[in-house]
């Protein structure tokens, strides 16, 4: 009877010992469980990825450290793994290869880090991603074959970067079922459709606001089931010229936001009489100081506005 005891208290140990050895980390769910199994390591001060972490964890929260660099080997292969939080960790480094070992990820956050580029590697493999946050990095370029393998994105934020040409963002088109694209904050001052595509897209929402824009041009259909736009605060010095060849390309646009835009009264009067808003229900003409009020209800009066 002492020697099942004993068996059974050996075996309590050294399962504490096992979840202890996370440095801290909170692991919650059961670990028999991999539908349930969150590892939480945010705001501990780790300047290296703790380890071990449970083969089937399904969500890890690695947020608010200091892991400025992350290695292909800090990590065993973790198949289970939908959701991963790596944002605000100073990461300036992530080696190529490294997401091979998160196969069915669903949501990555790499947001607020110092990644200054998306290189070939850094996202292969990960056939399942499906919303992706690298906002509020320092990207200044990405790889034409870094989002190859990314079939099933449908949300990209690239918020808050330093990217400064549309042609920059080509890349991310090589994800077939991107539907919202978040540029906004970074330093494009000219929009062509041409330097994004020359044939339809899927996107449905484009977020291009506090870009310095001096150009906003379409010249090809590349936008038929656009139904979100916006340019709040953008363009420059008084100025945004518009060119839209077909007055019918922005039709299917639900809502379009020019909030504290910087461009003539006149050239905003023409924008919102002169283009098809056959869709437009919704539209944000705030902080706009410069327009008379009575130029303002007689531009947004438009038909089918709520």
């Amino acid at each position: 009877m002492s020697l099942a005891l004993l068996t059974i208290s050996s075996y309590i140990f050294s399962f504490q010992v096992s979840a202890f050895s996370l440095t801290n980390c909170t692991v919650s769910g059961a670990l028999n469980n991999p539908q349930e199994l969150k590892v939480l390591c945010y705001k501990m001060g780790f300047y290296t990825v703790p380890s071990p972490i449970p083969s089937n964890a399904r969500l890890i929260d690695m947020s608010f450290n200091f892991i400025s660099n992350i290695r292909a080997g800090d990590f065993e292969d973790l198949w289970n793994l939908r959701g991963f939080n790596l944002s605000n960790c100073n990461i300036s480094q992530i080696e190529d290869g490294t997401a091979k070992h998160f196969p069915n990820l669903i949501k990555l956050n790499l947001a607020y880090n110092k990644l200054k580029t998306v290189s070939r590697g850094l996202l292969d493999g990960l056939v399942n991603l499906q919303v992706l946050r690298l906002d509020g990095n320092l990207i200044e370029s990405i790889d034409e074959f870094a989002f190859k393998t990314l079939r099933s994105l449908i949300i990209l934020n690239l918020t808050e970067n330093n990217l400064r040409q549309i042609a920059n963002v080509r890349p991310v088109l090589l994800s077939p079922s991107l539907e919202e694209l978040l540029i906004g904050s970074n330093k494009f001052d000219v929009f062509n459709s041409c330097d994004l595509s020359r044939t339809a897209l899927s996107l449905i929402k484009i977020d291009l606001s506090y870009n310095p824009l001096s150009k906003f041009q379409i010249t090809e259909n590349i936008f038929p089931n656009l139904d979100y736009l916006d340019l709040s605060h953008c363009g420059r010095n008084g100025t945004m010229l518009w060119n839209i060849t077909d007055k019918t390309f922005l039709n299917s646009v639900k809502a379009l936001y020019l909030t504290a835009v910087d461009m003539p009264e006149e050239d905003l009067t023409a924008v919102l009489q002169n283009i098809t808003w056959a869709s437009l229900f919704k539209l944000r003409l705030s902080e706009l100081k410069w327009m008379t009020p009575k130029t303002l209800l007689q531009s947004g009066c438009l038909p089918g506005l709520k």
